[in-house]
């Protein structure tokens, strides 16, 4: 099994000559404050300390991973439902690298990383300053390194300046070339605008770096990637790790111990539930194991399992919500396509769907130019909507969002 070291610990180790003097702390902190807002080691930390141990083991035992560790391919990208457990795994393979790259730290490889929000607003420059400040901060040892960032600042500070994205793809690029290995991790690129996942792509692919990159099922075609992509995908895998998530966090709940302790087998019969329910999804799982407070009976905590709950709803609402705060045509496609596949007498295919919503309102003529293309359908409905591969069909993520959809009847306002 891996084993795991902290990042604080790592830059911590590699920066404990420069604590001693204070000045110098102080303008390093300057330099980065400069170079990005984004503090993508306090994103990390945060996201690691959510993880489950054992999780994650399966994608770095993978034949997958060990083939992009070893450099035979540069890119590898993860793909899954939402709530599916992405972003922790793009952590766990984070400290990994991390782990391997410690006897390197001085010397000829580095890890970066990035994490992607959809309420946060960066530009792109602001990304690439942030992998510049990984390389500044936790590479000091490599003199080029921190030179190229010095050169930069010193004559930005005359100007009172920023670096244009073309000067900041040249400087990452010069300090990159200081290292034999680059590896750099990206999460929920889906989070991203359309137009600046291609050009962060776009910018990432044209470096030397091997990539390691997360996101929803949607459409890749427009980013051109490789034939020799290597392509995995969350599925079954994570059944045992959503188990060891709930082996954990069940006990924690005062009411369900005292029943549990009682039965171990118990215990058991909740997780084969809870699975059933979450259809591979991380959000899901905790939610119900969220709920399970208060019950007093094996048979009222099983049974309460099998009703719809307050807080599988608010899930419900805040996928809602998320749709809802998308930009231009986006909120409204989603829902016209989410309320046909819902309503629709028989599984649609996804051509049914596409003409069902090239249909305007109040027009008496079709359109072929109206007709959304398919990868919209997954992007608008943020992941909402599944394109099933073998029958061509479309659905929902889970069933119980059918049942949830008909419910909230002012969803369609």
């Amino acid at each position: 099994m891996a084993t795991f070291t902290p990042i604080t610990w790592v830059i911590n180790t590699v920066l404990g000559q420069f604590e001693q003097d204070p000045d110098n702390c102080e303008e390093n902190r300057h330099i980065v404050e400069w170079l990005t807002p984004i503090r993508s080691d306090a994103t990390h930390y945060d996201t690691i300390s959510k993880r489950t141990p054992g999780t994650g083991e399966w994608v770095l035992c993978s034949t997958q991973f060990k083939e992009w560790i070893s450099g035979q391919r540069r890119i590898l990208l993860l793909d899954g439902k939402p709530g599916s457990g992405k972003t922790i795994i793009a952590a766990i393979v984070i400290e990994h690298l991390m782990d391997l790259s410690l006897p390197y730290l001085l010397g000829t490889d580095a890890v970066l990383f990035l994490y992607c929000r959809h309420n946060e607003t960066w530009t792109i420059s602001q990304y690439l300053g942030s992998l510049i400040a990984q390389l500044f901060t936790n590479y000091r040892g490599n003199s080029s390194v921190a030179q190229h960032v010095l050169n930069s600042y010193e004559i930005h500070q005359i100007r009172r300046s920023q670096p244009s994205e073309t000067e900041l793809i040249t400087i990452l690029s010069n300090m990159i070339l200081s290292f034999t290995n680059v590896r750099v991790v990206l999460d929920a690129l889906d989070e991203l605008p359309d137009c600046a996942q291609i050009e962060l792509m776009s910018v990432l692919r044209r470096l030397p770096v091997s990539l390691f990159f997360t996101s929803r099922i949607i459409g890749l075609e427009i980013f051109d990637l490789p034939n020799d992509t290597i392509h995995m995908t969350i599925g079954d895998q994570n059944q045992g790790d959503i188990r060891l998530f709930l082996h954990k966090t069940i006990p924690r709940t005062a009411s369900v111990a005292r029943i549990v302790r009682q039965n171990a087998e118990f215990l058991e019969e909740i997780c084969d539930k809870i699975l059933a329910i979450s259809n591979g999804m991380f959000l899901v799982a905790s939610l119900k194991s969220q709920s399970l407070q208060g019950y007093t009976t094996m048979n009222s905590l099983s049974n309460s399992l099998d009703e719809l709950s307050d807080d599988v709803q608010s899930m419900y609402l805040a996928l809602m919500n998320r749709i809802n705060s998308q930009k231009g045509e986006y909120p409204a496609l989603a829902k016209r396509a989410i309320t046909w596949i819902v309503y629709a007498r028989r599984p649609l295919t996804v051509s049914e769907l596409q003409h069902a919503l090239g249909i305007r309102e109040g027009s008496n003529s079709f359109s072929k130019r109206d007709i959304p293309v398919q990868d919209m359908l997954t992007t608008s409905s943020c992941g909402i909507i599944e394109i099933q591969s073998r029958s061509g069909t479309v659905r929902l993520v889970r069933e119980l969002l059918h049942l949830l959809w008909v419910i909230d009847a002012g969803s369609l306002n």
